[in-house]
């Protein structure tokens, strides 16, 4: 009977950490963030990388580009970001398939720019702003990318 107790408590550790991820996710889900259009990539990125350890970060993140969205003016303002940067010319013609991703409106975009967070892993959250539509669109969030330097 004992150790049928702790595999029972184990289980229920178990999914309550399952249950603690999907309220963080769903908080980061339901935040206004108007101006941030999400990549079907971005939604299943966020759902099987972001835990609870990674989610406050995210979630403060997506913020800084909902801020940076509605503050664009004709061109993307990278002071606007401090943390983003974009990838380099070589990592993006090294990597293309690896760095595009489909837009919700069904066409491929290389996505260069991001973010960094933090957690129990070094996160991106790749993003591609549209200055038209004053929109940021999400195409990745989880783990680094390839690049050049840390080809993986």
């Amino acid at each position: 009977a004992d150790s049928f107790l702790k595999i029972a408590d184990s289980k229920i550790k178990e999914i309550d950490a399952k249950i603690q991820k999907m309220k963080a996710i769903k908080r980061i889900l339901n935040a206004k963030i108007e101006n941030l259009i999400f990549c079907e990539n971005a939604i299943n990125g966020c759902y099987k990388n972001v835990g609870v350890a990674e989610a406050g970060q995210v979630y403060k993140r997506l913020l800084e580009l909902q801020v940076a969205a509605e503050k664009m003016g004709n061109q993307f303002d990278k002071r606007l970001l401090p943390k983003a940067s974009p990838e380099t010319p070589l990592t993006l013609e090294q990597y293309e398939t690896e760095h595009t991703f489909l837009l919700p409106e069904g066409n491929a975009q290389l996505f260069s720019w991001h973010t960094r967070f933090t957690g129990g892993y070094a996160g991106r959250i790749f993003f591609y702003p549209d200055t038209t539509q004053k929109k940021m669109y999400i195409g990745h969030i989880g783990h680094k990318l390839p690049t050049k330097k840390y080809p993986h």
